[in-house]
């Protein structure tokens, strides 16, 4: 039991300092929102409820743990960022917010290794669809977002598209299990999938 938690928090660990020693430089240009086209993505993923500061610890230690014992699993996969979508209205209280944690994985990754294949809840290998998205960059804490997140929007509707998917957010630099780190110099790239607004005549 011991070996097993201390395997876990090392996992979450290496999560949530992924991003420390990666070259971000090239992801500066989202500081302004963009709009850009993403091909879909296979993902290893699980769905939490609760509090996110104790889910996204939580599924990214199990997620990982899974993840190292795949084969080859980064074959292919550009952007190995972690990332969670977030189905459920942020008005709602926390500890009622549902998460669904990802990491990327190879398009060759066809099911999970027989030890995992039965978790509950369960882990899934499944595609996340993309195409047109609006994304940007939030440099700062998590509790600083919404002003970010509130300039996305606003670029969204002013270039006469409407959100038609989930709040998504890709880490790129975020606390860990044991240090929290500078939470000011934290990295997320936030993103919500558009389409034209039908305009009626």
């Amino acid at each position: 039991m011991k070996k097993f938690f201390f395997t876990s928090c090392l996992f979450a660990t290496l999560f949530s300092f992924y991003g420390c020693d990666q070259n971000l430089s090239h992801f500066q240009k989202y500081k302004n929102p963009h709009i850009l086209t993403q091909a879909r993505q296979k993902m290893l993923t699980l769905e939490l409820k609760g509090d996110p500061n104790e889910t996204a610890s939580k599924a990214f230690s199990i997620l990982y743990k899974i993840y190292y014992k795949l084969d080859d699993p980064k074959n292919g996969v550009e952007n190995q960022f972690p990332r969670a979508r977030w189905p459920i209205s942020a008005d709602l209280p926390r500890n009622e917010w549902v998460g669904i944690f990802g990491i990327p994985v190879s398009d060759k990754i066809e099911q999970l290794p027989q030890d995992y294949e039965s978790m509950n809840p369960p882990v899934k290998i499944e595609y996340w669809e993309y195409g047109t998205i609006a994304q940007i960059l939030h440099i700062g804490t998590y509790a600083q977002e919404k002003p970010t997140i509130d300039k996305l929007v606003r670029f969204i509707k002013s270039h006469n598209l409407t959100i038609t998917g989930v709040h998504e957010e890709i880490y790129l630099k975020s606390r860990g299990m044991f240090f929290k780190g500078d939470e000011n110099k934290y990295q997320t790239l936030i993103l919500y999938p558009v389409e034209k607004t039908n305009v009626k005549e």
